[in-house]
């Protein structure tokens, strides 16, 4: 259906707002694992924890998960988030001129260079100074389409002079980059935070397995009780937020979409999604509707979903095997290509989707 303003994740907010003191607990049957349900708000997006604990009883279970959900929550305030006013991001971003060699969090650090890392290898595909060309288009936050504009070619070139991963530099724990640059990891900081989750999970030996979700991220962690694989659903771009067109059978991972439906605003017939590639400045058109990446890392599953979805199938092949990694493309056509690490283990569910070669 067509809609004049930006799809956004109100209609899930405010699902979890309303789930968000309810936790499901359920025992194993005939097993002493517990699988716990909990449910919160975090990094302008949806978060969840299905956690299965062997020996922990039900109070510690809701302490533990409590624990997690602030640990995500503190990472975007006090570090990633470029909105917060007392984190790291926001006060690199409202610098003074001429502050341009600052001291970084040790988070800040190896995210940035994840980041850096990725662009570098994807021709700039992902480039975490790309803000200010987001802001000229100001998709993300626009509440009526209708009044919506595509921007000129002059406010967008005079965007672009502001940008430019390249000349960010990481020595010492310090960070360095020009005048009027500004960083903004929302390409990778969801993945990050699913990093820190596994490390928590790791700390405690009761928790046995794990789905733990940000957004469109996902991280599967351990083993279910019933030793099988984890059932994961690839969302439906056609469909309305829920909705699946295939599931993917996991062991460990960290599984991340990027698509056209996520937000955009639809204008005189054109839609305009909020993937902005770099080389246009307009949103990216690479024949795709979205790209689920499976990777060992959760920044990395989360910022090679962005890229290789500028990107395009073929540039993204070999980019997939330089990082050990698997995808699931689908074209606007409804074509699903899958690559071959992960193709015996992924089945289309909902009709109009057809299987396709590399």
């Amino acid at each position: 259906m067509s809609r004049d303003r930006i799809k956004n994740l109100l209609g899930i907010t405010a699902m979890v707002a309303a789930a968000a003191s309810i936790i499901a607990v359920s025992y194993i049957t005939g097993q002493t694992k517990r699988e716990y349900k909990s449910y919160d708000f975090a990094m302008g997006t949806a978060i969840s924890a299905d956690i299965y604990t062997e020996g922990m009883d039900e109070a510690k279970e809701k302490t533990f998960n409590d624990r997690l959900f602030q640990k995500i929550k503190k990472l975007d305030t006090k570090v990633i988030s470029w909105r917060t006013a007392d984190s790291e991001v926001y006060k690199i971003n409202n610098r003074k001129k001429g502050y341009n060699d600052i001291p970084v969090s040790n988070d800040l650090k190896v995210l940035t260079e994840i980041s850096l890392d990725i662009g570098k290898n994807t021709d700039g595909a992902l480039d975490l100074t790309l803000r200010p060309v987001l802001n000229v288009w100001g998709i993300e936050d626009s509440e009526n389409g209708a009044d919506f504009k595509v921007p000129d070619k002059t406010s967008l070139d005079e965007a672009r002079k502001k940008c430019g991963y390249e000349k960010i530099r990481i020595e010492n724990d310090r960070i360095q980059l020009p005048d009027d640059m500004i960083l903004d990891f929302g390409a990778t900081g969801k993945g990050y935070a699913l990093d820190k989750a596994r490390l928590f999970l790791k700390q405690e030996n009761k928790v046995k397995g794990a789905v733990i979700s940000v957004g469109g991220s996902i991280m599967t962690y351990g083993a279910r009780p019933d030793g099988e694989k984890f059932v994961i659903g690839i969302r439906d771009p056609e469909g309305a937020e829920g909705d699946v067109m295939g599931v993917l059978n996991v062991g460990e991972a960290f599984i991340s979409t990027s698509g056209s439906y996520e937000k955009y605003i639809e204008k005189d017939g054109k839609r305009y999604h909020h993937i902005i590639d770099r080389e246009t400045l307009y949103p990216a058109e690479s024949g795709l509707k979205s790209v689920t990446v499976i990777a060992p890392d959760g920044a990395l599953s989360d910022g090679l979903s962005t890229a290789l979805f500028i990107l395009g199938v073929d540039r993204s092949l070999p980019i997939l095997k330089k990082y050990n990694s698997e995808a699931i493309f689908i074209t606007e056509d409804n074509t699903v290509i899958v690559t071959d690490g992960i193709k015996d283990d992924f089945k289309i569910t909902a009709e109009g989707y057809k299987m396709g070669a590399r």
